[in-house]
C-alpha cells in the first residue's frame, strides 16, 4: 500500500532531550494523524558526542538521507517541524535539501545566536550582534537570518508566540520579513509564551498544521509504501497505527536508534563529530 500521508521529521528545543518531548508528539500524532521521526542530537539525552553546530547538522543530514533512502517513505512528502533550537535545524536543513523536503513549519526560533545574546543582555548588544566586533566569541552561529532566505521551493510555515519569554517576539517578525519562500504562512498566538502555544491557543495552534499539511503537503505526489518502522532501531511512527501511545513508541525508539545511524553515516563521510561551532547559547 502506497503511503500518502506526511512524514513529519521533527527536531527539539535546546532544553532537555527527547523523552521530554513524548508527551508533545503524542498530541502531534493524534491531531495530525502523521507519522514521526524525531532525532536525538548528539550529545543530547542516549546519543554520544558533543553538542556543536556542524555535527548536529551532520546528524540532522544524515538521518534525511536514512529517510529518502527507505523505500517504505513517501519522500515527496517529509516535512520538517522544528522548535526553537529546532527551528534552526530545520531552517538550515531545508535551506540545502530543497528537493527532498515538501515542507518547513518554524516555531519560536530566532534571527542568530548573536542576535538573541544583544536582545536578551543588552549591554552585549555594544560588541555582539549583526555587524559588531566581537562576533567571533560566538562560536554557535545558526545564522537563520540568512539561511532562511535561501529556502526559497519549500512551503513555509512561520509560528510565533506574541509572549515568547525566551525569544522575542521581534526576531520572529524579522525571520518573516527575510523569507523568500514562494509559499509562505504567518501565525501568531496572542496568549502564548515559548512553548505553550499548543495548550494555550490550541484553537489556533492545531488547525494551522492540519491547513498546512492539507495545502501544501498532502496534495503533493510521492511514493513509498509498507510501514514505516526504523532499521537499526530507528523509529518512525507507522501510520496504519492508529492510536496516539503507538505513535509516541515509535518516536522514542527514533530519540534512542536513529542517532547512531545518524552517527554512523557521519562517521563513514570521515566526519563524525564535526568541530567547530560550540554549544547552543541563548536558546531554550
Amino acid at each position: 500500500m502506497k503511503r500518502t500521508r506526511p512524514m513529519v521529521m521533527f527536531f527539539q528545543e535546546n532544553a532537555g532531550n527527547m523523552s521530554h518531548r513524548l508527551p508533545f508528539l503524542r498530541l502531534v500524532a493524534t491531531q495530525l494523524q502523521v507519522p514521526i521521526f524525531a532525532l536525538s542530537y548528539r550529545g543530547y539525552g542516549m546519543s554520544e558526542g558533543v553538542p556543536k553546530q556542524p555535527g548536529i547538522m551532520l546528524d540532522a543530514q544524515a538521518a534525511l538521507d536514512h529517510l529518502c533512502g527507505r523505500d517504505d517513505v513517501a519522500t515527496g512528502r517529509i516535512v520538517l517541524f522544528g522548535r526553537s533550537l529546532g527551528g534552526a535545524v530545520a531552517i538550515h536543513l531545508a535551506a540545502e535539501n530543497q528537493g527532498k523536503v515538501a515542507g518547513l513549519i518554524v516555531e519560536n526560533a530566532f534571527m542568530s545566536v548573536e542576535d538573541m545574546a544583544a536582545q536578551v543582555l543588552p549591554p552585549l548588544g555594544l560588541v555582539i550582534g549583526s555587524g559588531r566586533p566581537l562576533n567571533w566569541l560566538v562560536t554557535n552561529k545558526w545564522k537563520n537570518i540568512d539561511a532562511l532566505p535561501r529556502v526559497t521551493d519549500v512551503p513555509l510555515l512561520l509560528m510565533a508566540s506574541r509572549h515568547d519569554e525566551m525569544v522575542p517576539f521581534s526576531q520572529m517578525l524579522r525571520l518573516k520579513d527575510a523569507a523568500r519562500a514562494n509559499t509562505l504562512e504567518w501565525v501568531e498566538f496572542p496568549d502564548s509564551q515559548h512553548m505553550d502555544a499548543y495548550m494555550t491557543n490550541q484553537e489556533l495552534y492545531w488547525p494551522a498544521l492540519r491547513d498546512f499539511l492539507a495545502a501544501h503537503v498532502v496534495t503533493r505526489r510521492g511514493t513509498g509504501a509498507g510501514s514505516a518502522r526504523g532499521s537499526g532501531g530507528g523509529g518512525a511512527a507507522e501510520e496504519g497505527e492508529g492510536d496516539a501511545a503507538a505513535a509516541a513508541s515509535a518516536a522514542a525508539r527514533a530519540a534512542a536508534g536513529e542517532a547512531a545511524a545518524a552517527r554512523a553515516a557521519a562517521a563513514a563521510a570521515g566526519t563524525a563529530d564535526g568541530g567547530g561551532a560550540g554549544a547552543a547559547e541563548g536558546d531554550s
